[in-house]
């Protein structure tokens, strides 16, 4: 399991999990069920997916077709050095992009969301450099009650 460090907010923020100790982990209010809970059962749609040969045929196929034209890589500087675009490109596939990308398009047509990790060197600033991206499963993510940040949480929101 990997230690927390802490979260990026709705407004691109990071908040450090020292804030957070202070003042969300220490209130006891995350053990607590402090989630929004989807209003339909995630469970239900797993299992629906899962049954139903046509169905996860279906879904595949459209998760499968809206990665086909792939995703393109613009510049913010007008001197793009294509050097620049190589390193980047080829950093991406390290990260396993595609992979990531498949699995939480997988997880939006099911579920209707799908999300994936940006993990940073730094503890801090939304520029430090990305050190690993990774899929979440949309079945354990949740919108924290204040809805400024989101969480892991299981089925029962816990």
């Amino acid at each position: 399991m990997r230690k927390m460090r802490g979260y990026i907010d709705t407004n691109s923020k990071f908040v450090s999990v020292k804030k957070l100790e202070e003042s969300f982990l220490n209130s006891g209010k995350f053990l607590t069920g402090e989630v929004i809970n989807p209003v339909y059962s995630l469970s239900a749609l797993r299992d629906l997916y899962k049954q139903n040969t046509y169905h996860a045929t279906c879904v595949r196929t459209k998760a499968e077709d809206v990665l086909a034209s792939g995703y393109s890589i613009n510049s913010l500087v007008d001197n793009e050095v294509e050097y620049d675009k190589k390193y980047v490109d080829n950093y991406l596939n390290m990260l396993k992009l595609n992979e990531h990308l498949k699995k939480a398009m997988l997880d939006m047509q099911v579920y209707g969301f799908g999300a994936v990790e940006v993990v940073r060197a730094a503890n801090n600033l939304s520029g430090a450099a990305i050190m690993d991206i990774k899929h979440v499963s949309a079945d354990t993510l949740r919108l924290a009650k204040d809805k400024l940040r989101y969480i892991q949480a299981d089925e029962s929101g816990s």
